[in-house]
């Protein structure tokens, strides 16, 4: 079977259409065509003629000879499916990453290609880094005529606008894209290269012919048939397969093509079938129907042997059969052989194109390719087996393996007569759409599913699961649309009603209770119910479960500071995601809360590492305390890289997204992070403008919610601090910060308790207490040191820097030792904050003699043993035996015990040590 790709959505990558199609022994060099595009300096091009002119080999044997050349290049098969934004975006970004166009993950990092407000950002992003091309490169698009997405064609429009000269790009495609070629054409950026010019030639078409043993042509014979077909490459094709079938005298035939090329094609296709082999006319019409198929998939759809035989036969007589990959193991039909046979078959008595999608799906269902199977039935609208295998798989894909999408992308084919048949499967449906920013279409689905079952009997057994499920994906949906006090009331109520309904689902009541009370601030309360959730998902064997219950305890205790108890279940979710598919919906949050991790810690790095594993998952995860995560690491590593403008435009997407899905608490927290920014770059007639729009100091943004929330009232309390500050009211500024404070006593948010102090000690700075403002910063460096959260200081960079200096100076003016103050958690986060301190660096290097590492693990050396052999992430992964993501996490802890930030550091140090 054909190797699969992951994407960053969850989508899967079929690794045929990025190879090249394999060239047969029948195929005529276009020397002529292929030679002028070869050089360096050629132009673009756009090939572009009706189906069966040779596009697709002419495109291979350019790919082929630049290849030879050295140069870089790629290739990408469009099909149907990719006119889908997502979809492309994931082939798209794979290409160029293989022509080395792009760094992949540094894209990701910048946006997800989930949404359509993302799709021009992308685009150009990816333009940015075509015009930065240097290297000779040359990208082929293969069946470009099945895009037509308006802002696909706007987007690659500018993408062709940007490319650099060294960057070429060929294009094959059955009509003209709306992509200004005329335009193109004139400035002499692309050639236009047309049926006209793609035709045989008297001497391609002698060679042809030559090649497909008719050697006994004469050349008059050859002109005949080429002037009757107009040189179009297909007609000559099925010309030469009639006339090695064919009894007549070869020179008779020429004369009986007469007519349009598609007459002349019809005529030979028909005489054709009349002349195979009828074994071969049989396999011919009974895999027509199939979109791609296999030696094994033949077997079963045609109930016989022999088909490795009539696919070598195919081959070899060159009857339009396309190996969709090198090792010849994946084919189709060219696309206007595929459309002949069709056409014929449903003329045949014995062909039934039902009965061959019924076994294909069958075989595709027992081989694993599930969505195929689905779509073999949903195109015949065989709605009632496609509905059964639907509701049979919806339990899996939804609370096992969290495939949100691809459940949803299903149900919405089927009817509304075919989805009332099966609630449960609908449950499952509504409880997909409450993961992916759609809560009300799934709060409806469960009222009409209840409403429905209202004076069902309650003592059976089938009936009391389906109704505890409908209630308990009613709570999700409301947690999700940050409504968690009903959430929470609606969840008791369940569990009073259904006491022992199947452990599953009590799973996801437990989940959806963490998940309030962590919002809610109550994190003992939330700890107990994730690890319950755990235990229920394991025993109920539902991976997405208990992954859910290891992300809330993760976030939890990254949200009370304890980011060392946080260490234990992101390993266990890093792994499970490994396991279970890193590109569901739980595992880029997984990857999204390693990032988290690392940027409370000070890690930006590590943090824009797991962030690119994690692309995605803002634009298509529902509840609110995960997005916030989301857009706050992402803003915020991009503003500490010195990208604002790209920090900026993350928050007011932030701020799109609550406003559309119903999240007003997302909205106004990206809007505090937006005033935030603004107020620590002294934009403060900017900060206060938002902060008045958005009703910051009137409470006016209160109104928005049902009950008052403390989160918002905080917020807009520390807003009115920053922005004060940003004024330079700083006594105004101190004083709100220490009303906060007395009113929070300790049970917020740590990072959030930290960001507080160092807003008060940065008003006492700059209002000329200085005493007061060193004795709270060093307050708050200690507490920072104790949990490991480093963050606030690097964002606040400007207002600690001045304040954590002094404190240095006046300890060297005491007389404190240097040894004591190199240890001191003020002079810890001065190096973070200002690294090119001459004074900082010159102390910690004559430390660094006395450097004393901290124990490694025998699984850690051996890890650097192997890292000096020169290993990749993914061949230390497949050495040990681990994922990726679990190779990752043990080489971020030897980093951080090594006290270096990335693998060249870990060996030098390795090295000094006497490790290696």
């Amino acid at each position: 079977m054909d190797e699969k790709q992951g994407n960053q959505d969850g989508s899967i990558l079929i690794d045929t259409k990025l190879q090249s199609p394999k060239l047969t022994k029948s195929n005529v060099t276009r020397g002529k065509i292929v030679t002028r595009f070869k050089a360096l300096s050629s132009e673009s091009a756009l090939f572009v003629a009706a189906t069966g002119y040779g596009k697709t080999t002419i495109m291979r044997q350019l790919f082929d000879t630049v290849t030879a050349a050295g140069q870089r290049t790629a290739w990408l098969s469009f099909d149907t499916l990719d006119d889908q934004p997502q979809t492309f975006f994931g082939y798209f970004v794979q290409m160029l990453s293989e022509a080395r166009v792009i760094d992949r993950r540094e894209l990701f990092q910048q946006t997800s290609f989930a949404e359509e407000e993302e799709f021009d950002v992308a685009f150009a992003l990816i333009s940015q880094a075509a015009a930065r091309v240097s290297e000779p490169t040359a990208l082929f698009f293969d069946d470009f005529h099945f895009i037509k997405n308006p802002s696909l064609m706007r987007g690659f429009g500018r993408f062709l606008d940007s490319k650099s000269n060294s960057l070429r790009v060929y294009i094959s495609s059955r009509t003209v894209p709306r992509l200004e070629f005329d335009r193109r054409e004139m400035e002499g950026s692309f050639v236009v290269v047309d049926a006209g010019q793609l035709k045989f030639s008297q001497i391609e078409a002698e060679t042809f012919f030559e090649r497909s043993e008719l050697r006994s042509l004469l050349p008059s014979d050859v002109s005949e048939i080429l002037n009757s077909t107009e040189g179009w490459v297909a007609g000559l094709q099925i010309a030469s397969i009639s006339m090695n079938t064919s009894t007549k005298r070869i020179s008779s035939i020429p004369s009986q093509f007469s007519g349009s090329k598609e007459r002349v094609a019809r005529y030979l296709y028909d005489n054709v079938m009349e002349r195979v082999p009828e074994g071969v006319r049989d396999f011919l019409l009974s895999t027509a129907p199939l979109s791609r198929f296999c030696v094994p998939m033949c077997e079963f759809v045609r109930g016989e042997k022999g088909n490795k035989a009539i696919l070598q036969w195919l081959m070899d007589t060159n009857l339009f059969l396309v190996s969709l990959d090198e090792t010849a193991t994946w084919y189709r039909y060219h696309h206007l052989f595929a459309e002949f046979l069709l056409e014929t078959a449903q003329n045949d008595p014995n062909f039934s194109k039902s009965d061959i999608h019924h076994k294909a799906s069958q075989w595709c269902l027992e081989n694993g390719f599930l969505d195929e199977a689905v779509n073999y039935l949903l195109d015949i609208k065989d709605f009632d087996e496609a509905a059964r295998i639907i509701s049979e798989s919806a339990p899996r894909i939804a609370r096992q393996n969290g495939d949100n999408h691809l459940l949803i992308r299903w149900i919405e084919r089927l009817p509304s007569e075919h989805q009332e048949r099966y609630p449960a499967m609908m449950l499952d449906y509504a409880f997909s759409l409450a993961f992916t920013h759609s809560t009300d279409p799934a709060l409806k689905i469960v009222a009409r599913i209840r409403d429905a079952m209202q004076g069902a009997d309650t003592s059976d057994l089938a009936v009391a699961e389906t109704l505890a499920y409908a209630e308990t994906v009613e709570a999700l949906a409301r947690a999700a649309k940050d409504d968690t006090e009903a959430a929470l009331e609606m969840i008791s109520e369940t569990r009073k009603r259904w006491p022992a309904c199947e452990a599953g689902v009590q799973g996801i009541m437990a989940n959806v209770t963490a998940y309030c009370q962590m919002a809610n601030n109550r994190a003992g309360a939330a700890i107990k119910e994730a690890m319950s959730a755990r235990v229920l998902g394991m025993q109920a064997g539902l991976p997405y479960v208990w992954l859910w219950a290891d992300c809330i305890e993760v976030m939890v205790h990254c949200r009370m500071g304890n980011l060392d108890a946080a260490k234990a279940p992101l390993k266990r979710a890093l792994e499970a995601s490994g396991e279970e598919g890193e590109n569901t919906l739980l595992g880029l949050m997984v990857h999204m809360l390693a990032a988290n991790l690392a940027y409370l810690s000070g890690d930006v790095p590590l943090a824009q590492i797991e962030l690119a594993s994690g692309t995605g998952y803002s634009a298509t995860y529902g509840p609110l305390e995960p997005l916030l995560i989301s857009h706050k690491v992402r803003s915020g590593t991009a503003a500490i890289n010195g990208n604002p403008a790209r920090a900026l435009e993350i928050l007011e997407r932030g701020q799109t997204l609550g406003l559309r899905n119903g999240l007003p608490s997302l909205a106004f927290m990206t809007v505090c992070l937006q005033i935030s920014h603004y107020s620590r770059r002294q934009e403060a007639e900017t900060a206060r403008r938002i902060a008045e729009q958005w009703g910051v100091y009137d409470g006016s943004w209160g109104t928005r919610f049902s009950k008052p929330n403390e989160i918002i009232a905080v917020c807009q309390r520390r807003i009115m601090a920053e922005v004060a500050i940003a004024e330079g009211a700083f006594d105004e500024a101190a004083q709100t910060v220490e009303d906060l404070e007395r009113r929070l006593k300790n049970r917020w948010p740590q990072e959030e308790l930290l960001t507080l102090s160092i807003l008060k000690s940065h008003a006492y700075f700059q209002a000329g207490r200085h005493n007061d403002a060193a004795r709270e910063l060093s307050r708050t460096s200690q507490v920072a040191d104790k949990h490991g959260i480093y963050v606030p200081f690097i964002e606040f960079a400007g207002y600690v820097r001045p304040i954590l200096k002094s404190i240095v100076e006046m300890r060297r003016k005491v007389g404190t030792s240097e040894d004591l103050i190199l240890e001191a958690p003020e002079f810890k986060i001065l190096r973070l904050v200002d690294p090119c301190d001459p004074k900082a660096s010159e102390a910690e290097a004559d430390a660094d003699d006395g450097w004393i590492v901290e124990d490694l693990t025998n699984r850690e050396v051996e890890l650097l043993q192997l890292i000096e052999s020169g290993m990749t992430n993914a061949q230390l992964a497949a050495h040990l035996v681990l994922s990726v993501a679990t190779v990752k996490w043990h080489l971020h802890n030897v980093f951080q015990k090594l006290g270096v930030k990335n693998r060249m550091g870990a060996l030098a140090k390795a090295r000094k040590c006497g490790l290696l």
